[in-house]
């Protein structure tokens, strides 16, 4: 079974515990960072190859649209997470 890694994007960092224990139930997840900056996202992405990508869309200097296009090139998944 391949072990998929996954970078979590939020602004609100309490949602990272919410996210890491549903990923948890998932045996080829391996969440490899959260991070509450869009632009340091960026970097994480290409520093572990990550395969998914977990963002909310509405945070602040960089959405999770604009992360998305930012991705454009990346081999990843883009899974956009929203309380709306």
């Amino acid at each position: 079974m391949s072990i998929y890694k996954a970078v979590i994007v939020d602004d609100e960092e309490f949602n990272f515990d919410l996210f890491k224990r549903a990923a948890k139930d998932i045996d080829n997840i391996e969440i490899c960072c959260c991070v509450s900056n869009p632009f340091e996202a960026v970097e994480k992405v290409r520093e572990y190859d990550a395969d998914i990508v977990f963002t909310d869309i509405e945070m602040p200097g960089l959405n999770g649209i604009e992360l998305a296009e930012r991705l454009i090139g990346e081999r990843c998944i883009i899974v956009f997470l929203t309380a709306f």
